[in-house]
């Protein structure tokens, strides 16, 4: 039988696996690399390092960003340089420890160590500003969205160096949300 990795390799080259690929068994997700907060515990609200206040309300299923006027970072697409400052990724060796140790610990004929990434490029945009802004800055302010899109990619780059040098991924899981089952939330030109 063939390991958990072996088996998607054979997958994706048209091979012959021995079963069904399941979801994402073929991954270890290495989930405690340090990054700034997207998530908070049930019944919290916390503001991160890109000034982004997330909320986690009792009685929902999860945790998201708030928008009212009050929290957004970024109110206007044209000004975003003087609201939005990425973080640094430069995390001291400490914060690492428990990543490394994580991804040293797995079976690399078995699974790919996987670093894991949310929120995505898309996702940000809209952590920043709300889903509605989000959209319409595409198309009412497409290069200075574009611009603050070159900026966040930047960051996720200097971020991703970060991961391996640190845990030496096979594989990077970045998350994000780009539409529905049949369609895109734009149009490719305007993405």
């Amino acid at each position: 039988m063939l390991t958990k990795r072996q088996n998607l390799m054979e997958t994706i080259k048209g091979g012959k696996p021995d079963r069904f690929v399941n979801q994402y068994e073929f991954l270890e997700l290495i989930r405690e690399a340090p990054k700034e907060a997207f998530m908070t515990p049930k019944g919290t609200e916390v503001k991160n390092a890109w000034g982004i206040t997330i909320r986690w309300p009792e009685g929902q299923i999860g945790s998201f960003p708030v928008h009212d006027h009050g929290h957004k970072v970024l109110q206007d697409i044209t000004k975003w340089r003087e609201y939005v400052k990425a973080p640094a990724v430069d995390y001291p060796a400490e914060r690492w420890t428990e990543a490394i140790a994580h991804a040293k610990a797995v079976d690399r004929d078995e699974k790919f160590v996987t670093a894991f990434v949310t929120p995505g490029i898309f996702e940000l945009t809209h952590y920043l500003m709300g889903m509605e802004d989000a959209l319409m800055s595409y198309y009412e302010e497409p290069e200075a969205m574009h611009e603050l899109i070159d900026y966040l990619t930047e960051y996720e780059l200097q971020y991703a160096q970060q991961m391996i040098e640190n845990i030496h991924p096979d594989a990077l899981f970045h998350h994000d949300d780009w539409g529905s089952q049949i369609s895109s939330f734009m149009s490719p030109e305007t993405f």
